[in-house]
């Protein structure tokens, strides 16, 4: 026996279908009480005119303590915004304000805060290494990643 359809179920699949090519533009990421964040790299399409980064702190110790952001740089600038950071101090969330190496950052999050940012995927450049990282004081060194850019 033959089994039809019904044509709310045709039309769910109708919806769905285009979005099964679609490109994802976002990714959550997020850091703790430890000194790494969620995630070892991220892959980003070049289909993507701005990537969205949602940013957590799933831990519960304060920013003062155990803070986290999220920086965007390249490999050969990441020790020097970490180095002028120490020096912006934790009013600036250590980073240099207007530091033109930075291409995206969060601000400091303490235990259970969350932002979102975007950045201009049209900066990155194919031949060029990106890391995102955290400017604590003492946690780049463990709490980075890379930025891949995909096709």
């Amino acid at each position: 026996m033959a089994r039809l359809l019904s044509p709310a179920c045709l039309l769910a699949l109708a919806v769905q279908a285009p979005l099964a090519g679609a490109v994802e533009c976002a990714v959550d990421i997020s850091g703790g009480d430890s000194l790494s964040y969620s995630r070892a790299s991220i892959a980003v399409p070049r289909a993507c005119e701005a990537f969205t980064i949602r940013f957590a702190h799933r831990g519960i110790r304060p920013r003062e303590t155990m803070g986290h952001n999220w920086v965007l740089s390249t490999l050969g600038h990441m020790q020097g915004v970490v180095d002028d950071g120490l020096i912006a101090g934790a009013q600036r969330h250590y980073l240099k304000p207007d530091d033109e190496r930075v291409l995206a950052s969060s601000r400091m999050l303490g235990g259970g805060e969350s932002e979102e940012l975007r950045f201009d995927t049209g900066r990155l450049r194919p031949d060029e290494v990106y890391v995102f990282f955290c400017t604590f004081p003492g946690h780049a060194s463990r709490a980075k990643g890379l930025i891949r850019l995909i096709d």
